[in-house]
């Protein structure tokens, strides 16, 4: 898989940011102290040696401090975004999902296809597009030091995903923040929202017909059945930021901040791998169950996303909207080539 050497947006304004943070971020960064790390609840498959990097690599940079990680904010199923805002957490892996839903001008973000691919989606997060993003969180008192990315979920299918007749009463089971959920209604699919843990244990019972996946929750959880049709969705794909928060405090020094940011930027990148390594084990296990993989029919997809996206579009930042319209171009003159 193609990837960039840089996984974070340019930071011209990374010295005025760095005075939102305060004496509790400097006093935990320094030996023996303590940050706390929240990270998305694992119930949305966020791998737990994900999480365990990013904090290593946080800790080595503040010179030795003790960095815990709080799933969800220490809630399931909650956020990272509010327990930053109100102090609870001094560092948090905040998806670009929850983003998105803080700020409506960046909903358009959450709506399926919106990037044609990883690339796609890399050039936006590690950009102008990304850069946009960070600017407005750091106006909430969090700032964001890191983005990195994630190979889009899988879909899991007993039978082939080829119309609308093959998708009408399907039952399937997708993450609450997925947009496939409306996806598959819209065509006529039995669409419900599972927990993580147990949707791959349920599809094996044939509880439902269609599942998505994370690649990092199939490699690890239960063996799919034998046979499967198996898409890679394309319709999302995910990514995370990683953030302090400028509630804690108001004045640490900036050498000590600064620090800080280099060791989430080199979180990002151990954190990515880890996210590539599941990936290929994932298709490693699909290969060995013998599943058939299929290119999902885009156009059908889409299509059953077209008003939510027409509403998103409607409302999107004017600056986010430029640089995926730029990113759409770059694209189109690829395939023309």
């Amino acid at each position: 898989m193609k990837r960039h050497a840089k996984r974070y947006m340019p930071f011209p304004f990374l010295p005025a940011l760095l005075a939102l943070f305060g004496s509790a971020v400097s006093m935990a960064a320094e030996p023996g102290g303590m940050l706390r790390l929240g990270v998305p609840d694992g119930g949305n498959s966020f791998p737990r040696r994900a999480a365990e990097v990013i904090a290593e690599r946080i800790a080595d940079a503040a010179g030795g401090a003790r960095v815990t990680i709080a799933d969800g904010g220490n809630q399931a199923g909650s956020g990272v975004w509010r327990p930053l805002q109100d102090g609870r957490l001094e560092v948090g892996v905040v998806s670009a999902a929850e983003i998105a839903s803080r700020f409506p001008g960046f909903a358009a973000l959450n709506t399926p296809f919106v990037f044609a691919d990883l690339d796609a989606a890399e050039r936006f997060y590690f950009g102008e597009g990304g850069a946009r993003v960070a600017a407005l969180a750091a106006r909430r008192d969090v700032t964001v030091a890191a983005w990195f990315g994630a190979d889009a979920p899988f879909l899991l299918s007993r039978v082939p995903l080829e119309s609308v007749e093959s998708v009408k009463g399907l039952r399937a089971a997708f993450d609450s923040a997925s947009p496939a959920v409306e996806i598959f209604r819209s065509l006529g699919a039995e669409a419900s929202v599972r927990p993580y843990r147990d949707r791959l244990a349920a599809f094996v019972d044939g509880i439902y017909d269609v599942v998505e996946l994370d690649p990092s929750g199939l490699a690890e959880g239960e063996l799919p059945p034998e046979g499967i049709h198996a898409y890679h969705s394309g319709y999302v794909f995910p990514f995370w930021a990683i953030c302090f928060s400028g509630a804690a405090a108001k004045m640490a020094p900036e050498a000590t901040l600064s620090a800080l940011v280099q060791g989430a930027r080199a979180g990002a990148a151990a954190a990515e791998a880890v996210l590539g390594e599941a990936s290929a084990a994932a298709y490693a296990v699909l290969s060995r169950r013998g599943a058939s993989f299929n290119a999902l029919n885009a156009d059908l997809f889409a299509a059953a996303a077209g008003p939510a996206a027409d509403s998103a579009v409607a409302t999107a930042d004017a600056v986010v909207l430029e640089e995926i319209n730029k990113i759409k171009t770059i694209k189109n003159q690829d395939d023309t080539e």
